[in-house]
């Protein structure tokens, strides 16, 4: 099946299509051309054995639909960053796990989900691989699945002032493209958008609400007495989001220490979001094999469960 949306390079090089009128917004962009400028010369732009092309038109399909995923990703990484500075410098907490007592509600889930996401894939969200490799992880996964879901909706909630500087558009499109493909992908198929909408939508109200609340933490640490023509501290995505047009710097978080036996211990809300995220994975993994079992052995009435099949897989692979 054919995408409905047009491209601006040969069909089906990217998972994403986009409509010649948003190519024409992006390029239209200052904030978006200074991004793509950035990223010209600090990201990588070489392409790995399995995508290497020498199709230019290709090559720069991949560049550009890096770059707009860095644009969606990016600030996010930013706003975890912030909140996390933000979350030390209030709660003076020493173990990584206690910084989310800072936050409540929606922000608190938002900031323990994405803490427990950028542990694993950061280097993704700032686009530190091959461009093709970075595209096409984007749909390896719910979890990514529904960050660029989310990152799209903040991308369209109120955006700065005029006279603020160069600032990035709206991806409101980018659901569009990635709705569109999904439906064409084998494994996702036409109807996930809808099952995965609900939760992208609460992940996006859950980072505007811990920006709200980090911006009232800043706030509440200000020293008193604060001249009128000093700029409070803050960290508005709305009027800062220029902070995308460059990388980052990496938030590193120290692992955590060896459990002392016998010590009870009360698990924090990041534990449960790490917990439930590894269920939510490994039970996508046991309908994608139940899936799989039925086409192959139609007849088989029995589908063996996740650890029978590991360890099948153990004994295939020898010590």
């Amino acid at each position: 099946m054919h995408s409905t949306t047009s491209c601006l390079s040969s069909p089906n090089t990217t998972p994403f299509l986009i409509t010649v009128q948003d190519a024409i917004l992006l390029e239209d962009s200052e904030g978006f051309s200074i991004l793509r400028d950035h990223l010209s010369n600090e990201c990588c732009n070489d392409f790995c054995k399995d995508h290497e092309t020498d199709v230019t038109e290709d090559q720069q399909a991949w560049i550009l639909m890096r770059d707009i995923l860095h644009a969606l990703l990016a600030p996010v990484v930013a706003l975890h960053d912030h909140t996390t500075k933000i979350a030390q410098k209030h709660t003076k907490a020493i173990k990584p796990e206690d910084i989310e007592f800072a936050f409540r509600n929606k922000g608190r889930n938002a900031f323990v989900w994405l803490t427990s996401f950028l542990a694993d894939d950061e280097d993704w969200c700032l686009s530190k691989n091959c461009p093709a490799c970075v595209v096409q992880h984007a749909l390896d996964a719910e979890f990514q699945i529904r960050l660029m879901a989310a990152a799209c909706l903040l991308s369209c909630a109120k955006g700065p002032e005029p006279g603020d500087g160069p600032t990035l558009p709206s991806f409101d499109f980018f659901l569009r493209s990635l709705q569109d493909a999904l439906s064409e992908d084998d494994l996702w198929g036409p109807d996930y958008y809808e099952y995965i909408e609900p939760k992208a939508e609460d992940l996006n109200l859950g980072m505007q609400d811990l920006i709200r609340q980090c911006e009232k933490l800043e706030l509440a640490m200000t020293p008193p007495g604060t001249p009128e023509d000093t700029t409070l501290p803050s960290f508005s995505y709305f009027s800062e989001r220029k902070m995308s047009l460059m990388t980052p710097t990496k938030t590193i978080y120290p692992r955590r220490q060896s459990v002392v036996p016998g010590i009870t211990i009360k698990r924090s809300k990041l534990a449960k979001v790490q917990m439930k995220m590894a269920q939510e994975e490994e039970q996508w993994l046991q309908s994608f094999v139940n899936n799989a079992w039925q086409t192959l052995n139609p007849f088989q009435m029995q589908i063996p469960s996740m650890n029978t099949i590991a360890r099948r897989m153990s004994l295939v692979a020898g010590p």
